[in-house]
């Protein structure tokens, strides 16, 4: 399964659309998904997010967020925040 996916993220002051691809790793569902942005003083910022969906399941996922900007030398992304969601059922 290769599926083209878009991701909304909210967590920086800065809204923006994540654009990715879905994939099928070792049984478990990933999305991995890159956006850019200018920031200030002319810097583009980088955001990757690897988001792996834990055995096939839509009951939680783990994303890795990882960024760099333009002033960055080399390619080298830092790691920047984990999520984890867990789907819980209400009474």
């Amino acid at each position: 399964m290769n599926m083209k996916g878009l991701w909304l993220s909210s967590t920086w002051p800065i809204k923006v659309l994540l654009q990715g691809d879905l994939t099928m790793v070792e049984n478990k569902k990933m999305l991995d998904t890159t956006a850019s942005f200018l920031i200030e003083n002319g810097i583009t910022e980088y955001v990757r997010d690897e988001m792996v969906l834990a055995n096939n399941t839509p009951k939680s996922f783990i994303r890795k967020t990882y960024v760099r900007t333009s002033k960055d030398n080399g390619e080298k992304w830092l790691y920047h925040m984990l999520e984890e969601a867990k789907r819980i059922n209400w009474c």
